[in-house]
């Protein structure tokens, strides 16, 4: 059964998520990724799924204010999110991602 407002579930999220604030970053942000799969546009949730690197990511946004985010981390975690990371310039943080 998909999240009530990310339209999200199980199959379609993976462990570690990447939070940004605008859905239209995310669009930027999934040419890193390796067969991005769209999970859900949403109101201001914006999400696909792919992997960086070997790794399964998932790429979604949070809209504006914390209300919304709330909402994001809740229904991430709810599918089974496991690592968060949050980031204002997630290009730049795509980059860092050598580290894995």
């Amino acid at each position: 059964m998909s999240t009530l407002y990310m339209g999200a579930d199980q199959e379609t999220v993976a462990k570690y998520v990447l939070f940004s604030g605008d859905p239209w970053r995310v669009e930027v942000v999934k040419q890193y990724l390796e067969n991005p799969k769209k999970v859900a546009f949403m109101r201001e949730f914006n999400t696909y799924t792919g992997t960086y690197k070997g790794i399964e990511v998932t790429v979604t946004s949070t809209g504006i204010g914390a209300p919304s985010a709330a909402i994001a981390m809740e229904e991430m975690y709810e599918v089974g999110m496991e690592v968060a990371e949050w980031e204002r310039s997630c290009r730049c943080r795509m980059i860092c991602w050598d580290t894995f």
